[in-house]
């Protein structure tokens, strides 16, 4: 009795390790689905930011030549503002989109990192 009950032990694990391979390969392919899906996100809000900076530029340009009261160095300003910013937001975003790259590319090192905290 005690034997029969250790080999149908064995039999349930050798059968689960079966599907173990599969299991983590379903896994590792999620994750880099999850990482090029948000890798495809970050680059259309990239496109996204450049297409309201280059609108944005042109509307304040449409702006000051208009009215002729305002000063060049405050159109300037705006200008800088609006490029700085958008420039910084650019570069979170490109960061992000690096990150989420490499993650796809390689992602059992990634998956390894993130569960051991490394």
């Amino acid at each position: 009795m005690k034997h029969e009950s250790e080999v149908q032990l064995l039999k349930t694990l050798n059968g689960q390790m079966q599907e173990m391979p599969g299991t983590v390969k379903t896994m590792i392919q999620q994750y880099q689905m999850s990482a090029i899906i948000f890798s495809i996100i970050c680059a259309i809000c990239m496109l996204l930011i450049i297409g309201g900076m280059i609108y944005g530029t042109k509307k304040i340009i449409k702006v000051y030549d208009e009215a002729s009261s305002y000063i060049d160095g405050e159109r300037n300003g705006c200008l800088w503002l609006l490029w700085g910013v958008g420039g910084f937001v650019e570069s979170i975003f490109f960061i992000a989109l690096s990150f989420n790259l490499v993650h796809a590319i390689t992602p059992i090192s990634s998956m390894l990192s993130s569960i051991f905290g490394n």
